[in-house]
């Protein structure tokens, strides 16, 4: 679901260059501490190129829009705090 999800939020950027043989691609590139890391390949217009910035948060909207529409959640580690008291301590 993951790869679909990422594929179609690749088509919905408009300037993901629309060639046969140049299609998106979606890759497992590694094992996370409490994820897994996919990396999300594509073409894009050579104008887009010069903003890269603005290129890689259009994706990055897409592709959160598209997990939620296939209610994928993106697991965040639990920290836990543990706070211990001194008796007698004034502070």
């Amino acid at each position: 679901m993951v790869k679909q999800a990422a594929l179609e939020a690749a088509a919905s950027v408009p300037y993901t260059l629309k060639d046969p043989n140049r299609e998106p691609v979606v890759w497992m590139a590694s094992f996370g501490d409490s994820s897994l890391n996919f990396v999300l390949g594509v073409w894009v217009s050579p104008e887009q190129v010069k903003r890269p910035t603005a290129l890689q948060s259009d994706y990055l909207w897409a592709i959160d829009d598209a997990l939620r529409k296939y209610n994928i959640k993106i697991p965040f580690p639990q920290r836990d705090v543990h706070m211990r008291t001194q008796v007698g301590r004034e502070e």
